[in-house]
């Protein structure tokens, strides 16, 4: 897979990315992940 596909199912800008893009990327490649928030 390219980086430029990971960037896009990400939603990476210039700005950079959030974990919510990852986890969403992570889900469409048929990956199991979990997201926890540290506060």
């Amino acid at each position: 897979m390219s980086l430029a596909t990971l960037r896009k199912f990400t939603k990476t800008t210039t700005d950079g990315t959030t974990a919510l893009g990852i986890v969403k990327a992570a889900e469409k490649l048929k990956m199991d992940v979990e997201a926890y928030q540290f506060i």
